[in-house]
């Protein structure tokens, strides 16, 4: 049998293909950690929009007339204990939620009271009557009360 040797012209074409091939590979990792790292940017700028949003709720609800009455309610509260408040026959504000499986009620009242509150999974997760009662405390108390729970605490 004759051994058919490829010509040095055929063999710097197929080392040309290969280059442009590495090339190619090398661009397509260059652009996926590119990606990568525009979505890290998003999803890094949307945090701090999100922390932002919630800290101005956060300071127009304690400046506002709402916001100074709840102080004043949970100073009696504290003085006269939790059930004084419920004695005066005020009518606070309530918000029901309802809906379907899996279609956020949880994650509504964790944005409601800017607090982690439920556990997450691929299973049912809350699937029971919850009351939240919101009060006004400093971030000392706060933190206290969530080591006590043993509760994840994130201060920003």
């Amino acid at each position: 049998e004759k051994q058919v040797e490829t010509e040095p012209a055929e063999q710097e074409v197929e080392l040309a293909e290969e280059r442009e091939r590495q090339r190619q590979v090398q661009r397509e990792q260059e652009h996926a950690v590119q990606k990568k790292q525009r979505e890290e940017g998003r999803r890094h700028e949307q945090k701090e929009s999100e922390a932002f949003v919630q800290q101005a709720i956060q300071y127009q609800l304690r400046s506002s007339f709402a916001g100074k009455l709840i102080e004043a309610m949970d100073e009696v509260s504290s003085v006269l204990g939790p059930d004084s408040v419920r004695s005066l026959s005020l009518s606070f504000p309530r918000i029901v939620v309802v809906g379907q499986e899996s279609t956020g009620k949880s994650s509504v009242l964790e944005r409601i009271s800017m607090m982690p509150l439920f556990p997450r999974g691929a299973d049912l997760c809350t699937r029971m009557p919850v009351e939240l009662q919101l009060r006004h405390t400093d971030l000392g108390t706060l933190k206290g009360m969530c080591d006590h729970l043993k509760l994840q605490y994130d201060a920003e």
